[in-house]
């Protein structure tokens, strides 16, 4: 009875040390986070609200990227401080990799292509009436990048 509660204690024990080991190693990746279609040299930091002050006017979000750019290296391109703390920044992956590290960087991401969705799922009876004039409606839109059949 007592070496099979050692055994589970030891085990248990393992089992947390190794769930700890995960859980750190999850928070150094999202310090990094990868776009689906990258910019090459093209990043978003995001700062710690705790580094940047109160959002707004009074942030100092651009003193800070200031500072970052300085040390790191990069080339800033727009300062965030209304919606939230950060910047858009030139920078090599060397760089990103020392400045991700920094611990006024909540994370990094990767700059990316977007591309809006030309399908909307679940539109409105007016919205898939427009695209659809026959019954039944399949409930989506469809948007034509001209604009045709629009009055």
């Amino acid at each position: 009875m007592r070496r099979s509660l050692i055994v589970t204690f030891i085990l248990g024990v393992a089992a947390a040390s190794l769930a700890i080991v995960a859980i750190v190693g999850l928070a150094q990746e999202e310090k990094l986070r990868k776009a689906e279609a990258p910019i090459p040299n093209r990043y978003i930091v995001v700062l710690e609200d705790s580094a940047a002050g109160e959002l707004g006017e009074s942030s100092i979000a651009e003193y800070v990227a200031n500072d970052l750019a300085a040390t790191y290296g990069g080339k800033i391109d727009q300062v965030y401080k209304h919606s939230l703390h950060g910047f858009s920044v030139e920078l090599e992956p060397k760089q990103v990799e020392v400045m991700k590290e920094d611990a006024r960087v909540k994370y990094i991401e990767e700059d990316g292509k977007v591309s809006i969705n030309a399908t909307q799922n679940g539109a409105t009876w007016g919205l898939d009436r427009i695209d659809q004039r026959d019954l039944p409606l399949n409930g989506t839109y469809t948007y034509t990048p001209t604009g045709s059949g629009v009055n």
